[in-house]
């Protein structure tokens, strides 16, 4: 009866009737403790088709293992004929036959390949307990780090790239924002394009005052209050100093101007520095930088742009670079669009781009989100776990490697 039951029945529907019958018989097998599988799972016994020998303790009708059917006897390569007659198995008090197993060994790789396309579109099972805990520990290391580093004078943290729309000014309110976060506060976030930017439309708030108006005023700042009228206080503790009103285009006069003034009330600046990289602005901002975070996405023309940015800074900026051996305080983040991308997209971009670069730049790799591509207010908050632990990573990865020991300067070193 068992056998006329099972051996006809849909593979998807066998997995619903030996559940439910092997449920009935529950409490008898626990007693007799003679199947520990006494609820089984396809996956079981479809290891048990292909390995009857090691699959698990799955109790025969006959004491002798030998008598057993190998592989090269009946069950080689898991496939079954209709046909052919099998040595029935005892599954929690039921009749289970070879057929039955190749039935349900087709349901569950139904059910993994299920499981592995919602994977692959961000649904289904997460990381285990064990990789989260893993990952929390990271972070907290990252963090640490942020925290603790000192230095004997303020530095700042150039966020720039040749190519426009890969997320500068997002990248720069990321990093300044987990600065100031980690920090306590202490941070600055100031815009750096020569013609205004969006670092304000991107920040918190609606400040009355700010790039423009600081740049006139440098000279009767004497306070951190008088500063802070300048500014958009965030949430994560950073002040963000964009251009509300309209102002002509930066010089590198500006600019100097106001890193000279930030640099006496804040530990850390951040500057959203110019695409133009050649401009004498932007390389005033270049010069002056202690750090540099290249932001760009998985595309080969950004790809590019950031290897361009890399090599442009080696002989624009060459203070960062000259502690290889050290670590240097360069780091570059891929971010992803969204868009559909081949699966081993990110493998290639990250060997193209250590064999590019002689692997002396720190690639980082960051999963998508939304903030980069709407168009509202970034609040720190509002970042992704994913997006957080990345440039946690990023920003940890360059301010250990800091140099505080070269002096600040704004124009080009003479050889």
């Amino acid at each position: 009866a068992a056998l006329s039951r099972h051996t006809s029945i849909h593979p998807q529907r066998f997995m619903e009737v030996a559940m439910s019958e092997s449920r009935t018989n529950t409490e008898e097998a626990a007693r007799s403790k003679s199947d520990p599988w006494a609820i089984f799972d396809g996956s079981r016994v479809a290891a048990y088709a292909d390995r009857p020998k090691t699959a698990g303790p799955f109790p025969l009708d006959s004491t002798n293992d030998d008598e057993r059917p190998t592989d090269e006897e009946g069950l080689a390569g898991s496939s079954v004929s209709r046909g052919e007659v099998f040595e029935p198995r005892i599954v929690a008090g039921e009749l289970l036959t070879a057929e039955d197993a190749e039935q349900a060994r087709g349901a569950t790789a139904s059910r993994r390949s299920w499981k592995s396309m919602l994977a692959f579109l961000g649904v289904g099972r997460g990381p285990s307990k064990a990789e989260l805990e893993a990952q929390r520990i990271e972070q907290e290391g990252w963090e640490t780090t942020i925290r603790q580093q000192t230095w004997t004078r303020a530095v700042n943290i150039a966020v720039i790239s040749a190519k426009g729309g890969d997320g500068s000014t997002p990248a720069a309110l990321l990093a300044g924002g987990i600065l100031a976060d980690v920090r306590g506060g202490g941070v600055g976030i100031v815009e750096g394009t020569i013609p205004p930017g969006g670092l304000a439309l991107r920040a918190e708030g609606t400040p009355r005052r700010g790039m423009s108006e600081l740049v006139n005023a440098t000279d009767m700042i004497h306070s951190a209050g008088n500063l802070a009228g300048y500014t958009a206080p965030q949430t994560s503790h950073a002040a963000v100093i964009g251009t509300v009103n309209y102002r002509p285009q930066l010089t590198p006069q500006n600019v100097q101007q106001v890193r000279q003034v930030l640099d006496t009330y804040y530990q850390v600046t951040v500057t959203d520095a110019d695409h133009n990289l050649s401009a004498p602005t932007s390389l005033t901002a270049q010069r002056s930088a202690d750090a540099a975070i290249i932001p760009c996405t998985l595309t080969a023309l950004s790809l590019a742009k950031a290897v361009e940015t890399v090599r442009h800074l080696e002989r624009s900026a060459p203070h960062l670079f000259d502690r290889a051996l050290e670590g240097l305080p360069v780091v570059l983040v891929i971010g992803h669009t969204g868009a559909p991308e081949e699966a081993d997209l990110v493998e290639t971009a990250h060997t193209v781009l250590d064999r590019e670069l002689n692997g002396r730049v720190q690639v980082i790799d960051c999963p998508y989100d939304p903030i980069f591509t709407s168009r509202k207010e970034i609040a720190l908050a509002d970042a992704l776990p994913g997006t957080r632990a990345a440039w946690t990573h990023a920003v940890a990865a360059i301010v250990k490697n800091i140099n505080d020991f070269h002096a600040v300067t704004f124009e080009p070193k003479e050889n």
